[in-house]
């Protein structure tokens, strides 16, 4: 409990997340339009066996990102995170588990997208992992999961579930 409370006042208090909420707040109390109504969702879930199925959910949810007036730069890092997500779910998620199942919703407008991949796995610690991956020596480089520091680097947030899988 006191974890997610300390993990909140960090979400918080962080500066870029308060830069993001006021510039949309600042979007949204000049428009005249029902911001609400603008809000979109898309969702799926894949199985190993499906995989292939995850290219073509992932066009349409880049030409539904551009027909919302989201630049073509924010597309392509979206599209980057969004797999390397999506790989690390079937890649550690889904070990040695023939019927796992990743799911994907992605929430979004003009003015924001928010990601979530989740899988049956086990689940991890994102704070320790990403905190090991910042103490790592450049010698050993190769075997750090780099997939994590680029999404880091790529979005404003990255959190998970209590459990660590979503």
């Amino acid at each position: 409990m006191l974890s997610d409370i300390l993990g909140f006042l960090r979400f918080a208090t962080d500066p870029t997340t308060r830069a993001t909420i006021s510039q949309v707040s600042h979007v949204i109390s000049k428009s005249k339009r029902n911001w609400k109504k603008e809000i979109k969702t898309l969702k799926a879930k894949f199985s190993r066996d499906e995989i292939y199925w995850v290219d073509a959910f992932v066009n349409h949810l880049l030409d539904e990102l551009r027909s919302t007036g989201v630049s073509n730069e924010k597309v392509e890092k979206f599209q980057i995170v969004f797999f390397e997500l999506v790989n690390n779910a079937f890649e550690h998620g889904c070990k040695f588990r023939r019927k796992c199942r990743v799911a994907v919703r992605c929430t979004y407008s003009r003015w924001f997208i928010r990601l979530e991949i989740a899988d049956s796995g086990k689940g991890f610690d994102l704070e320790k992992t990403l905190y090991t991956l910042s103490q790592a020596s450049t010698s050993d480089s190769s075997q750090l999961p780099h997939g994590l520091q680029i999404v880091k680097k790529l979005t404003y947030g990255l959190h998970t579930n209590k459990k660590g899988n979503t």
